[in-house]
């Protein structure tokens, strides 16, 4: 008789257990579809939708191409549960990184006016320089930044508003071929050239890692080291100009003009087969 008593009290312990369990069961399982049903629609509402998509800046960068990319990164959900147009939970680095990777782009930013639009602001990159195939031909060129970073193929430009640097290595969109220091001293060189001495360059050429040829409109080089400073070059230049025996240098009567060794300047003009070395200190001319 003990032992049957104990029985039924096993059994009645096991089946009071097994309906506790049941009943956590049902109610933890009824609690998470509560919640998933509360996300579900939650995230659903209207107010909290992303609809609009605006885009500002980059005035030569296509709107719509940006609009594209980001409607396309709004697509579909998180765990097949929420919608990645829920506003607070959008994929904003994602975005970032896809509209960044667009030709023109430089930096991206993503701004939520209210629930239901996201207002993407770019800016882009501003052509300083061109980077070109060779120095014959104005096409294959690609536009550099300040930075001396390449954004974007450059269309067939004439004329030499903008330098074009020459390296012998053929242009590639994405590439960093030039430093800030070479990209700002060259242009700098350049634009002085034109406006101060009448000298204007066609092209640029990187002959090592601090040296530059520049080729002028209508003949003639000017050589120059960039390991010292671009002013102290042009000093020298003005000096060699303003002498009496060098003033009626102009494009195409002499072959070059090297700057490269401090103030002792080389000038090679056509009629001559030898260089003349000249102080520019001093601007006296001595024949070797």
């Amino acid at each position: 008789m003990v032992n049957r008593r104990n029985v039924n009290v096993r059994k009645r312990r096991a089946a009071g257990s097994f309906l506790r369990q049941f009943l956590v069961g049902f109610l933890l399982l009824l609690f998470l579809l509560l919640v998933g049903a509360a996300v579900w629609y939650g995230t659903r509402l209207e107010s909290f939708t992303i609809i609009n998509v605006e885009v500002e800046g980059g005035e030569t960068i296509n709107h719509e191409e940006i609009k594209k990319v980001v409607e396309r990164e709004l697509e579909g959900n998180y765990y097949n549960l929420i919608p990645k147009r829920f506003s607070s939970a959008y994929p904003e680095e994602k975005i970032k990184a896809e509209v960044k990777k667009m030709e023109k782009v430089k930096s991206v930013v993503l701004y939520r006016p209210d629930g239901q639009t996201v207002r993407v602001t770019v800016e882009e990159f501003e052509p300083a320089a061109l980077w070109c195939e060779n120095k014959q031909s104005y096409a294959n060129c690609i536009f550099l930044d300040s930075e001396g970073y390449a954004f974007t193929t450059a269309p067939t430009l004439s004329g030499t508003a903008m330098m074009r640097i020459v390296d012998n290595v053929k242009p590639t969109v994405g590439l960093k071929p030039f430093t800030r220091e070479l990209v700002r001293d060259v242009i700098y060189f350049g634009r002085t050239l034109r406006q101060e001495f009448s000298l204007p360059p066609s092209s640029v050429e990187k002959i090592g890692p601090d040296e530059v040829t520049f080729d002028l409109v209508g003949g003639g080089q000017i050589k120059v080291t960039l390991r010292q400073p671009v002013e102290v070059s042009l000093d020298n230049l003005r000096v060699l100009l303003a002498s009496d025996n060098f003033s009626h240098l102009e494009p195409g009567n002499f072959e070059y003009i090297d700057l490269r060794f401090g103030d002792k300047v080389f000038v090679n003009e056509v009629s001559g087969d030898v260089d003349t070395e000249v102080s520019a200190s001093s601007t006296e001319a001595v024949r070797e």
